[in-house]
């Protein structure tokens, strides 16, 4: 299934409907044919549908947290990362034998690293897609034909904006490196093709992605010691020091007095007085 979105003519970046289509249907002159949500349905209109996505409280604005547990996010994120892979073998293959075949894969790559951005919510993810957006594009605005590759990167972008976003830093990070090398495909592709402008987007991309991977590293080490300093120092804070006792005084400077009523405080010896 295509979609074609519907911009403001006012505020361009506004977006103010949508249509929908499929490439093997097609009019007279070979073009696509569209149907607007509103020809297909009453409640499939974009303002309709806007409404029925708005969440209801505020523990529902983070999608998939508290309907899905951990282990299942985790197996999905796993499941995202087998489908850049495939994805990535499927794209090399391509470059050798028909390059054109691979058109729609190199598309979808555009729609799970959007999809990942917005739900990770990481800007370097995000500065990545926005690299990409060119090198996904074919000239003069043509619509690949879908492809089964195509449509299982897409279906496990989908998922992962179901599920919602992941805590576990290592789970993120396979599939952001998952994402690195498909773009890398997708670059050695452009180059078979002597496309070079759409060759240097695809490494710009890659090389945001590189720098995500890194972060992750670092937010996976770090983890377990932010944790155990945060800890000792909401206990530094939280309990008062013991006070340190106070050093003995030494010998030699011990005042007389302090001797002489130490010596009238002693016990007496009983007997008669002399």
């Amino acid at each position: 299934m295509l979609v074609r979105l519907r911009f403001s003519t006012k505020s361009p970046a506004e977006v103010t409907g949508y249509a929908v289509g499929l490439a093997q249907h097609t009019n007279q002159d070979g073009g696509v044919v569209w149907y607007g949500g509103g020809k297909l349905a009453a409640d499939l209109t974009l303002p309709k549908l806007r409404q029925r996505w708005q969440p209801r409280s505020t523990a529902d604005q983070r999608p998939g947290h508290d309907r899905f547990t951990a282990p299942r996010r985790n197996q999905s994120y796993r499941h995202a990362a087998r489908e850049a892979h495939a994805a990535t073998d499927y794209i090399r293959h391509c470059s050798r034998t028909d390059p054109a075949r691979a058109a729609d894969a190199a598309w979808a790559a555009a729609d799970a690293m959007y999809v990942a951005a917005r739900t990770l919510r990481i800007p370097a993810l995000r500065c990545a897609a926005d690299a990409y957006d060119r090198a996904a594009r074919l000239p003069y605005g043509r619509l690949p034909r879908c492809t089964q590759a195509g449509d299982r990167l897409r279906l496990a972008a989908r998922l992962i904006a179901v599920i919602g976003s992941d805590d576990q830093p290592g789970q993120v990070g396979e599939l952001l490196i998952s994402l690195a090398s498909l773009v890398a495909a997708v670059a050695d592709l452009r180059v078979a093709q002597q496309h070079a402008a759409q060759a240097k987007a695809a490494r710009t991309a890659a090389e945001h992605l590189h720098a995500c991977v890194e972060q992750q590293r670092l937010k996976s080490a770090q983890r377990p010691h932010r944790g155990t300093v945060r800890a000792s120092e909401l206990a530094r804070n939280d309990i008062p020091a013991r006070p340190a006792p106070d050093p003995p005084a030494p010998a030699s400077t011990r005042s007389p007095a302090a001797s002489t009523s130490r010596r009238s405080m002693a016990p007496r010896r009983r007997g008669p007085p002399r």
